[in-house]
């Protein structure tokens, strides 16, 4: 909805009234009024984590949105040919949801592959236990279907990346948050 739109429906609301109370048809309008303007407000961008820390560290030191838009290039692998570029600048102006982080699974490979363990696996998992700093452990032999349950057994990309190495050698299995399933 333009401004020329918005006008119109303003118009429009008050057009209508006819009522013997006009304190509450003012109300009416108001309301109104109020989800017409809510309308005429851009959606927030939904941006990676990587380019939301990058806005917030430049605002931290008193970066105004023109400095960060122009340095955006210089730091962060966007483009204009792709669109990205955009997406940003509407990020910082518009304002921004940061996108959740993708979830995975890291199942451990067994040696064994008898009947009595088909279908068991053993995942990495992170471990924190009030500790100052965590550490990588793995989990019991459970059901591919129980992993799915276990929220403390899902590793985020970032989480990969600042593990050790046996960790980093596992092939990560997306989980579908919104389902729970992988």
């Amino acid at each position: 909805m333009n401004k020329h739109e918005l006008i119109f429906k303003i118009k429009e609301a008050f057009t209508s009234l006819n009522s013997d109370a006009p304190a509450l048809d003012t109300a009416w309008v108001m309301g109104q009024v109020e989800e017409y303007v809510k309308s005429l407000q851009p959606a927030k961008e939904v941006i990676p984590l990587k380019w939301a820390e990058y806005i917030e560290r430049r605002r931290d030191i008193g970066g105004k949105d023109d400095e960060i838009i122009y340095e955006a290039s210089i730091y962060l692998e966007i483009s204009f040919d792709d669109g990205s570029y955009d997406r940003f600048i509407k990020a910082v102006v518009n304002g921004y949801e940061v996108e959740p982080e993708k979830k995975y699974l890291l199942p451990i490979p067994s040696a064994f592959n008898d009947d009595i363990n088909a279908g068991l696996h053993r995942y990495a998992s992170r471990q924190t236990n009030g500790l100052p700093g965590d550490y990588w452990d793995t989990s019991e032999h459970i059901f591919k279907s129980e992993a799915q349950d276990k929220p403390n057994l899902f590793i985020t990309q970032r989480q990969i990346d600042s593990a050790p190495d046996w960790v980093k050698a596992l092939k990560p299995v997306g989980v579908k948050e919104d389902e729970g399933q992988y």
